[in-house]
């Protein structure tokens, strides 16, 4: 849809915001040690790690992840527009990186982090070792970037591929999965892959849990972009995406708990039903969009994990929300859009006028 609030958008109607800060991955001197394993060996990295390495190669446009921050819907977990909301889904993050969670065991948290000794054996290393080698940066402990890139060419240098593979796994689990302090590779990161390396758990949901986007575009186009984007301009289905089942909710939570490595929150299906080629026929229910959101990385709020643990074995997957109080239809979900703006002040100015029909949002 076009209106004259798309010509008026400029910087200045991003309104004050926390700043948010994206740094630039330091993967440069990873992909040239990542570019040693050879087809077979690359392939073998692929089956056990899914596609770290190919992500590892997209050039990330952080001017536009910082502009899309201002748009994020804290107490929903999501982003919101001017006239529809948009969400990374459990099912586009399985095909991105390559790790479906169907038949896997995903990502449990531990109450304790993970043994040096665990750690030491998976790096080949004694665990007298390893304890040298761990320091602590912002009260956290961890492993140093430039440790673990030595440590790869050591490993390469001597053709011990399986644990050079390990180890790049464990340095990209942290520099673009779960980032937190820039240069260094710390316990929650660690954790989530050892949880995959020796338990076989799925890291997609810990991920998503975690980390709630033209390169070339300088900050004010960006601002241009998502200031003047509408439901209209969305291709709510990714042609790449299976036509099959959605995970709707899990045990009985209302909607989806994630565990991360660090935090519980939960993921609102309701809100994503365009993205399942599904009308919005009205205002979600406010008793499936309770929010959840718990720091658990130092072994805190125990009984909730175990909860959310127990939940994800009884995961419920189908094509369409069949629960009848999900929606409300008396509640027109334009309205509702409208005047959570009004709540959440989000940086752009509100549109008037005609919104299009609910169908010219749905592709065929």
């Amino acid at each position: 849809m076009e209106s004259e609030t798309l010509q008026q958008t400029n910087s200045a109607i991003i309104r004050r915001r926390p700043h948010i800060r994206v740094p630039g991955m330091n993967v440069t001197r990873l992909i040239r040690l990542g570019k040693q394993l050879k087809t077979m060996k690359r392939e073998a990295f692929r089956r056990k790690y899914g596609n770290l390495f190919s992500l590892m190669e997209v050039d990330v446009p952080s001017l536009a992840i910082t502009t899309l921050s201002q748009y994020y819907d804290s107490p929903l977990s999501w982003f919101t527009f001017q006239d529809f909301q948009l969400a990374p889904t459990l099912e586009e993050f399985e095909h991105i990186l390559g790790s479906p969670l169907e038949g896997t065991t995903p990502y449990q948290h531990l109450e304790h982090h993970a043994s040096i000794t665990i750690i030491a054996a998976i790096m080949k290393l004694l665990p007298r070792e390893l304890k040298d080698r761990l320091v602590a940066k912002n009260h956290v402990r961890g492993l140093t970037l430039e440790y673990l890139e030595q440590y790869l060419h050591h490993m390469a240098d001597s053709e011990e591929w399986e644990t050079f593979m390990d180890m790049l796994a464990l340095t990209l689990y942290d520099i673009m999965l779960f980032p937190k302090i820039e240069d260094f590779v710390d316990y929650g990161a660690i954790d989530a892959f050892v949880a995959k390396k020796t338990r076989a758990e799925n890291p997609v949901i810990a991920i998503l849990a975690d980390g709630t986007v033209d390169k070339n575009m300088g900050t004010e186009e960006w601002a241009h972009f998502f200031a003047g984007l509408n439901g209209g301009k969305i291709k709510w289905r990714p042609s790449w995406l299976r036509d099959r089942g959605f995970i709707h909710y899990c045990g009985n939570f209302p909607n989806i708990p994630l565990i991360g490595a660090r935090y519980c929150i939960n993921y609102n299906p309701t809100l994503v039903q365009r993205q399942f080629r599904h009308p919005m026929r009205g205002a979600p229910s406010s008793d499936y969009l309770t929010p959840l959101f718990i720091y658990c990385e130092d072994g805190g709020f125990t009984e909730k994990v175990r909860e959310i643990r127990r939940a994800w074995g009884n995961v419920v997957r189908f094509k369409a929300d069949e629960r009848t109080k999900v929606i409300n239809q008396e509640v027109n979900y334009h309205n509702w859009i409208a005047q959570r703006l009004k709540d959440i002040k989000l940086p752009f100015k509100s549109i008037t006028g005609q919104l299009a029909d609910e169908r010219k949002f749905l592709n065929p």
